[in-house]
């Protein structure tokens, strides 16, 4: 699918990384990143659910960061590729991605990615490039989709 083909098709994406666990303390997944979340709350925490709920209680901690205000770009491959970039810049002594792995293993957490995408009528749905399956295999996070479309209308 050309750049021009996914801008006139493609309405909205975006790609979410999360962590979630019992065990979880957020601030340590932020150190690893160096990025901070689009929201964290550690299990048993009060956090904000958004304007039409309340206070909620965290049934289990939970990190993550969405790419939907982050870019611009309507490729699902940009949004998971920003991803990769947190996960995989070297700083220092080790990879992120190694540092979060081994967080993952000792506090008994979960991490996965979520892919958002919604298009017109018709529009062909992205494809997931096996190169990602690859990379976020490695923590591991499973790659979960969300893609539909338009209903066609009818006159």
């Amino acid at each position: 699918m050309t750049r021009s083909e996914v801008g006139d098709t493609t309405l909205q994406t975006f790609a979410t990384f999360r962590v979630s666990g019992d065990r979880l303390a957020p601030d340590e997944v932020t150190r690893i990143l160096r990025v901070p979340p689009t929201q964290s709350y550690m299990k048993g925490e009060r956090y904000w659910g958004g304007p039409r709920s309340s206070s909620l209680l965290g049934r289990t901690g939970m990190w993550y960061i969405s790419t939907d205000r982050m870019l611009a770009s309507k490729r699902l491959d940009e949004h998971l590729a920003q991803l990769v970039a947190m996960l995989t810049v070297q700083r220092g002594e080790a990879l992120p991605l190694i540092e979060l792995n081994r967080l993952l293993a000792t506090r008994n957490l979960k991490a996965n990615v979520s892919c958002f995408w919604f298009g017109r009528a018709g529009a062909k749905k992205p494809v997931i490039s096996p190169i990602f399956s690859k990379i976020f295999g490695l923590l591991p996070a499973a790659i979960e989709s969300d893609f539909a479309t338009e209903e066609k209308r009818v006159a």
